[in-house]
């Protein structure tokens, strides 16, 4: 696959390998957490926690795809499956209504988005602090050193 063309992929959920995988994610987490997944409430609470974990991880990718990439508004709203103008509404840092989470948002971390107006700002963690907190995800970003095979 080309890295600098650009991706037409829509996202989609409901084959086996996707509800497979979020299956697994939530039980994952239900251990690391020591809860008991025979409870429903609890299944909510784990389900719901992922799916707040995976919004806070999109400012991020955005901002790194536009950033690294170059990726435009266009492809970033096809790939996240809305309207440009929502996708720049969400993700633009000019955007009044811009969503400034991170993954790793703690606001004992001075490079936290509650210590912070804004994801462009100088006390933001550096590219390679953030590369270290990402390591899966940061080794499917980039093609590995010397393009693709």
């Amino acid at each position: 696959m080309d890295p600098d063309a650009p991706l037409t992929l829509a996202p989609s959920s409901g084959d086996d390998t996707s509800f497979e995988i979020v299956d697994g994610a939530v039980a994952a987490l239900g251990l690391a957490r020591g809860l008991w997944m025979g409870d429903d409430r609890v299944m909510i609470h784990l389900v719901a926690s992922i799916i707040e974990q995976a919004e806070r991880l999109l400012p991020y990718l955005v901002m790194e795809a536009r950033e690294a990439m170059g990726v435009g508004w266009e492809e970033l709203a096809g790939l996240l499956g809305v309207a440009v103008e929502e996708a720049r509404s969400r993700f633009d840092p000019d955007s009044p209504t811009q969503d400034k989470r991170l993954p790793w948002n703690d606001p004992t971390d001075p490079g936290s988005v509650e210590a912070a107006p804004g994801l462009q700002d100088e006390v933001q963690p550096a590219a390679a602090d953030r590369s270290r907190r990402l390591p899966v995800l940061r080794s499917r970003l980039r093609p590995p050193a010397g393009g693709p095979g």
